[in-house]
């Protein structure tokens, strides 16, 4: 659908129900990638942080092959806190439907808890005069 956002359905595991996703027009010509290219940008992505590469793994989130999806949030969630600020700007800008990117978040604070590295001090802040 040249011009147009492009409409796909998931599956929601959680209930088995499906939810429907916009991939907008500006993003949907790159959506079709490859598996190897999807790594190259990840391993960049992870050695420089450059910025492109780290769009391009969010575009690997939006793809139609389940195949990139699990690998484009594989590497997004081995790249921790510099992954959960591009997913943020993602979601700000309306390049990612809330679903998707909450997911990717969720398993980015998993594997941080996993390893003991989430500060509890910094991030999420947390107002204990509200307590």
């Amino acid at each position: 659908m040249i011009g147009q956002d492009q409409v796909y359905r998931v599956l929601n595991g959680n209930s088995g129900a499906f939810i429907d996703g916009v991939i907008p027009q500006s993003h949907a010509g790159s959506v079709s990638m490859d598996h190897e290219d999807l790594f190259e940008c990840g391993v960049l992505w992870r050695n420089t942080a450059d910025s492109e590469a780290g769009w391009e793994l969010i575009r690997g989130l939006q793809s139609f092959d389940p195949g990139l999806r699990s690998v484009a949030k594989v590497l997004l969630v081995e790249n921790g806190r510099r992954s959960m600020q591009l997913l943020e700007d993602a979601l700000a800008a309306g390049s990612l439907s809330p679903y998707i990117a909450g997911q990717c978040m969720a398993e980015i604070l998993r594997e941080q808890i996993r390893q003991g590295t989430r500060s509890t001090t910094t991030w999420p802040p947390i107002d204990v005069s509200e307590c």
